[in-house]
């Protein structure tokens, strides 16, 4: 829950500094969920990614927000291109996930990137 791209910017080139060559990372940070949040279908799923492109047109929106709330938005393309420019090797993108009571595996509020330090 970072509020400014450059504490994630330095998160991520932190994150490539102290991994040993090799080495495996899994970041999590906010994504627009405005369909799919708490929900399972696949379909809302893909609408928040177009939802993305239309509304974090610069790759992030910096928004004010509460303690424990996301208060930055980052697309999946400007994440991973961060993620490479710092020399990490993007393995897998997902969405985070919420196992409920009733056994269905629902869409979180982040995406997730799966990193390998080259």
């Amino acid at each position: 829950h970072v509020e400014k791209i450059s504490i994630f910017l330095n998160y991520l080139s932190e994150t490539y500094r102290v991994l040993k060559k090799g080495g495996f990372a899994v970041l999590y940070y906010g994504r627009v969920s405005r369909f799919s949040h708490n929900r399972s279908s696949l379909l809302l799923y893909w609408m928040d990614l177009v939802a993305e492109r239309l509304i974090l047109r610069r790759g992030y929106l910096e928004v004010p927000a509460k303690v424990n709330e996301y208060n930055l938005l980052i697309s999946r393309n400007f994440a991973t291109r961060e993620a490479r420019k710092c020399g990490f090797d993007v393995l897998d993108c997902f969405p985070s996930r919420k196992n409920v009571p009733d056994g269905m595996c629902r869409y979180g509020g982040q995406h997730g990137m799966l990193l390998r330090k080259t």
